[in-house]
């Protein structure tokens, strides 16, 4: 909704929109908001915080579902590799962060095959509606948590 407040309301229209997305939080309504003004999308933590959330958080990674190993299994592509095809399938920008030249690499070796609708939409239906920025740190990984200062989950983080 404030995307569309956003949009209406200013003179000069918003040319990009960088939020995260990925496949625990695919964010559907709103990519396709964006594209359908012609509004860029960048996915930055798009691959869902990676194994950083994992070890500090104990937070699920979408490069470590089932799912998704399968479809690279059956690719020969790394998981990270399915999961930056499948967002620019979705015509969504990818900034996927490294410090290795390997992975930088890695990274940008994903124009050389493509993922079926079937594919597409086994991806799209890992979406959890899940937040996993590292910074600011996502609720709904302290929910239930020491973190948590109220059982509704409204606390800081709100």
């Amino acid at each position: 909704m404030l995307m569309h407040d956003l949009y209406c309301q200013a003179r000069i229209k918003p040319a990009v929109n960088q939020i995260e997305v990925h496949p625990f939080y695919v964010r559907d309504s709103l990519v396709n908001y964006c594209l359908s003004r012609n509004i860029a999308v960048t996915a930055h933590t798009p691959l869902g915080g990676g194994q950083l959330n994992s070890q500090t958080w104990k937070a699920a990674a979408p490069m470590d579902s089932e799912e998704i190993k399968a479809i690279s299994e059956a690719k020969g592509k790394s998981t990270a590799q399915v999961i930056l095809r499948w967002l620019l399938q979705r015509r969504i920008i990818v900034i996927p962060k490294s410090m290795s030249p390997e992975r930088i690499a890695t990274n940008l070796a994903v124009y050389d095959f493509e993922l079926s609708a079937e594919e597409m939409k086994t991806i799209s239906g890992l979406d959890r509606y899940q937040s996993a920025k590292t910074n600011p740190n996502p609720l709904s990984h302290f929910l239930e948590g020491a973190d948590c200062f109220e059982a509704a989950g409204t606390d800081i983080f709100d």
